[in-house]
């Protein structure tokens, strides 16, 4: 899997999900923590931190950031 994606099976996972917390993230209202435990984070805590280490910002920096572009 790792050779074909060029990420481990975990990383990949997460890096999917962060996308769709995104998507959710510009496209909706909902909380962060809804936003998370939609996307199959269960401790917003790391979704936190995997949010951040995949895009730089944290959640509400990215909505803050995709609201002000609109």
């Amino acid at each position: 899997f790792k050779e074909y994606s060029g990420l481990p099976v975990f990383e990949y996972i997460i890096h999917r999900r962060i996308e769709q917390a995104m998507i959710l993230l510009r496209s909706t209202d909902e909380k962060v923590l809804a936003v998370a435990m939609r996307c199959g984070f269960n401790d917003l805590s790391h979704f936190n931190r995997c949010f951040r280490k995949t895009s730089g910002l944290t959640p509400r920096e990215y909505r803050q950031a995709s609201q002000a572009q609109k």
